[in-house]
């Protein structure tokens, strides 16, 4: 693990923490949303999944942090949590649409 990673890990914790607030506040605004066609339904099943992955990644990342798994690049990971979150703020950003679409 190299130095500066690991200096930078109480500010990674910090991350790490507020990344898992995001998710549940994201969860949150999914289950409580209108209720989407059969073809959103489908598309929808796959956020749940992907957000416990992001979650399951993080704690990946933080027991990595504590030394616990160091068996990983943690640059991997989390680079996948990015791709993760960047594919659920598209599927969000969609419903925020089609919500303000039904309005008009």
């Amino acid at each position: 693990m190299s130095g500066s990673f690991r200096a930078k890990g109480g500010g990674i914790k910090d991350t790490v923490e507020k990344l898992k607030s995001q998710i549940l506040k994201i969860s949150h605004f999914q289950n409580n949303s209108n209720k989407p066609s059969e073809e959103e339904h489908q598309e929808n099943m796959a956020l749940p999944d992907i957000l416990r992955n992001v979650g399951t990644a993080l704690d990946r990342v933080e027991n990595y942090i504590d030394g616990v798994d160091t068996t990983f690049n943690p640059k991997n990971t989390l680079n996948g949590i990015r791709i993760s979150l960047t594919t659920v703020r598209g599927h969000m950003q969609r419903h925020a649409q089609d919500a303000i679409n039904l309005q008009g």
